[in-house]
């Protein structure tokens, strides 16, 4: 076998996606920022399609983080980022029985130093308008109201409520499946409130939206929010849906349809719950990523106190 950058990076995406499982999303950002690495290492001299894996060294990943800051502009945490993929690119070659590289270049490179940003979270008084807009945009206010509605009290991701089956939803017990990151399932409860709104639209909308389908959108496997056209309903749809909500809610600082994610697991550290569960509902795969809304949530009591009269 030839041991080439562009076979080794072949090998890797093949290895993530068949045996380590990795979404296809996840597998696609890999490979661009592989690819970027490989560009980066072509303006300097080198040819991918010649160049062994086993001689790019420690100086070369630097070279390439600096890259990233000074030319590109990258913050820290995109650069980290890249480090992390190039760390897990290069831990499967020097494990992977057909290549086992004798180094691993990403050994003793630190990672950029990452400032810390607090997220953008909504007031109780927000989501209430947001909720109230929903009704109001589409001709389906009941589908908008349900989305809205389980997306701000289940914390799930764009991708998760896009990618939701009405298998993976059981209204009698108050629970909906999200197929996660690393095709990872997690069961999530559903408040009562939102399993009626979930049914309204089940019952009263669904089944319009449904014949406007050419090809199925009935049985379990049926996407359960669909869209105009009774096709699934995208990540993107969810998105521009979720711009014209807010924007008809009069929510003028900066926020999107994540920013629902942040609010709901803000709301839940506030009410007490703890990190362990948070990161379970969540679907954190790391407890440091939960963290954050320890932080998030002594800042929003401190701003709180700030506004005391007599502060």
């Amino acid at each position: 076998m030839r041991r080439t950058l562009g076979r080794a990076i072949a090998d890797f995406l093949v290895h993530i996606r068949m045996e380590r499982s990795f979404s296809r999303n996840t597998a696609t950002a890999y490979r661009r920022d592989l690819r970027s690495f490989t560009r980066f290492l072509a303006l300097q001299g080198a040819d991918p399609e010649l160049l062994d894996p086993e001689d790019i060294g420690r100086p070369d990943v630097r070279a390439y983080l600096v890259h990233l800051a000074a030319e590109r502009g990258l913050k820290s945490s995109s650069a980290s980022r890249h480090l992390a993929c190039l760390r897990s690119f290069f831990r499967f070659l020097a494990e992977d029985e057909r290549w086992q590289i004798s180094h691993d270049p990403t050994l003793g490179v630190r990672h950029p130093k990452t400032a810390r940003r607090v997220p953008s979270v909504l007031s109780v008084a927000e989501v209430e308008r947001l909720l109230a807009a929903s009704e109001k945009v589409s001709p389906y206010p009941q589908r908008d109201r349900a989305l809205i509605q389980l997306l701000v009290q289940t914390g799930c991701r764009v991708g998760e409520v896009a990618r939701l089956r009405l298998e993976h939803l059981d209204l009698d017990r108050n629970t909906a499946t999200f197929l996660g990151k690393g095709e990872k399932d997690r069961v999530v409860p559903v408040t009562p409130t939102t399993v009626a709104q979930l049914r309204r639209y089940l019952e009263e909308e669904r089944p319009r939206l449904a014949r406007n389908a050419s090809e199925a959108s009935t049985g379990p496997g049926a996407a359960v929010f669909l869209n105009t056209r009774g096709r699934p309903l995208s990540a993107g749809g969810v998105r521009r849906l979720f711009r014209e909500i807010r924007k008809h809610a009069g929510i003028g600082k900066r926020v999107t349809v994540h920013t629902l994610r942040y609010t709901c697991l803000t709301f839940l550290m506030e009410a007490g719950v703890d990190l362990r569960m948070l990161q379970e509902l969540a679907g954190h795969a790391s407890l440091h990523t939960t963290q954050l809304y320890t932080h998030l949530a002594q800042w929003r009591k401190t701003d709180a106190v700030m506004k005391h009269p007599f502060a």
